[in-house]
């Protein structure tokens, strides 16, 4: 749902992220300037977890004092999550076809399922300051409309065949809709006071995932084919193509500098696009960074000093320095870190590390990484819940219990 870009791994024909550790993840849309609630105030990274054909989870993470609130179980197959209030976060179940909602001050309360759509397999879900909630349907083409209040489905948006939405993100007003389509190269606009398609934008190629600018007058739109499309959110107006690198899946927008950092899984890079509007390389690539292999997922610093990059193929964070562009420290991970998220107050960057062998090798399990943004260093390495609950690790092989194994990684209140 929502974060810096908002929220957190994704799937789809989309844009399949095939990654080296065996395991996908699913771009979806944006982790935007924060969605919902207040983007001022983001402490809770909510960390989701996939558990195979189980049923998966969310752990809880306190990044003020570094620990796992809970682990809150989820459905089969969730593949992201966003906060649509400040106490409630919602998570898509491809798999399963529902959508679960968690109280993310109580973790330890029982989750709401709330069933979408049949042949809906939600991929994606979003909500800005808005009572209601979108989510992205690529199985049947649709956007589904989700009230926060009753936790239920009280209309579903249709879109053109073969649209296969892969993302949502909303202007800073709520009045207005758009979702990704990634089976079409489009991107739908949806009025939100009565849920009806104001018009449809061609943006070519496949659209993997969206970012807004700091005054939301832009929105900024990843294309598998190697550019950026920004679109007026005035006029919804689609404006030049900005050539990237190879495959970009992930856009992070930093407000504090307003460059949109664009991660390119294909090229192990991140190109960095001016988004001042005063300067003389407006809406160019300003510098391409390289980084470490198979890079997935990206967040900019609240205070504009660092850029963390989740690298999944060599199983590393790269920090670029925000100031210089350069990357300044690569931190060591255990297999895949897949999904990078940062508090509002800048102090750390959370990571969801995939790990070897579906989370069943105990020399290098799935794992949540705190690092500390002043020191770049590992603060605590915490663990994502167990695949089996009934799992003694006393009697487990190597006294070890399998994780289940993070996907994507969102900040909430």
């Amino acid at each position: 749902m929502r974060k810096r870009s908002t929220g957190i791994a994704a799937i789809f024909l989309l844009t399949v992220l095939a990654l080296g550790c065996g395991s996908t993840f699913r771009p979806i849309a944006t982790p935007i300037p924060e969605p919902g609630g207040d983007p001022n105030a983001l402490k809770r990274a909510i960390v989701v977890t996939d558990n195979g054909g189980a049923r998966g989870g969310a752990s809880v993470i306190n990044t003020t004092g570094d620990s796992n609130l809970g682990n809150v179980p989820a459905g089969i197959g969730p593949v992201h999550a966003g906060f649509v209030t400040v106490a409630r976060t919602y998570i898509a179940n491809q798999t399963e076809n529902t959508v679960t909602r968690i109280l993310t001050s109580s973790p330890g309360s029982t989750p709401a399922t709330i069933p979408m759509p049949p042949g809906c397999a939600p991929q994606y879900v979003f909500n800005r300051l808005t009572v209601n909630a979108y989510v992205a349907c690529p199985g049947n083409d649709t956007v589904a409309v989700l009230n926060s209040g009753q936790d239920s489905v009280v209309t579903s948006v249709a879109l053109a065949a073969g649209a296969g939405p892969v993302g949502i993100n909303q202007t800073l007003s709520g009045n207005k809709v758009y979702s990704l389509n990634g089976g079409n190269g489009t991107v739908t606009v949806i009025a939100a006071l009565d849920n009806t398609v104001s018009t449809t934008l061609a943006v070519g190629g496949s659209p993997t995932w969206s970012d807004m600018s700091q005054d939301g007058g832009l929105l900024f739109v990843a294309n598998a084919s190697g550019y950026v499309t920004p679109i007026d959110t005035a006029t919804d107006t689609v404006l030049p193509n900005i050539a990237v690198g190879a495959n970009p899946t992930f856009v992070a927008f930093d407000t504090n500098r307003r460059r949109l950092y664009v991660v390119n899984q294909g090229g192990g890079s991140v190109s960095v696009i001016d988004a001042v509007s005063t300067s003389p390389t407006y809406l160019t690539v300003i510098r391409t960074v390289t980084v470490g292999a198979t890079p997935t997922s990206a967040t900019a610093l609240r205070n504009g000093t660092k850029v963390y990059v989740a690298n999944c193929g060599s199983d590393s964070v790269s920090v670029i320095d925000a100031a210089s562009l350069a990357v300044t420290k690569t931190i060591a991970t255990g297999t895949c870190p897949i999904s990078v998220a940062s508090p509002t107050d800048s102090s750390r960057a959370v990571v969801g590390v995939q790990g070897a062998a579906g989370g069943t090798d105990f020399t290098d399990p799935p794992s949540i990484l705190d690092i500390s943004t002043q020191t770049d260093t590992v603060i605590v390495n915490l663990k994502p819940a167990q695949q089996s609950a009934a799992c003694d690790a006393a009697t487990a092989p190597n006294n070890y219990c399998a994780l289940q194994r993070p996907v994507f990684v969102v900040m909430t209140p």
